[in-house]
């Protein structure tokens, strides 16, 4: 559902954020993410931070590269 609602919020669609690379920065920030829902003491600039790598990262960089499901072995 954070996907969805990234995509929304960003007006970009699905073809420039393909689940898998979300799955891969999803979790190399999920522990991040839960120290900061849990530490009260947490800033708004460490949310901001957190923010601000997941709203760059989640974009696909190599949206023009064939897909390995796109290539044909004919």
């Amino acid at each position: 559902m954070l996907l969805v609602t990234l995509r929304r919020a960003g007006r970009v669609g699905a073809d420039r954020t393909p689940e898998r690379r979300w799955a891969t920065v999803f979790h190399s920030c999920a522990a991040r993410l839960l120290d900061l829902l849990l530490d009260v003491a947490s800033t708004t600039g460490q949310w901001l931070r957190l923010e601000d790598f997941l709203a760059r990262e989640f974009l696909d960089p190599n949206r023009s590269r064939a897909r390995n499901l796109s290539v044909s072995w004919a």
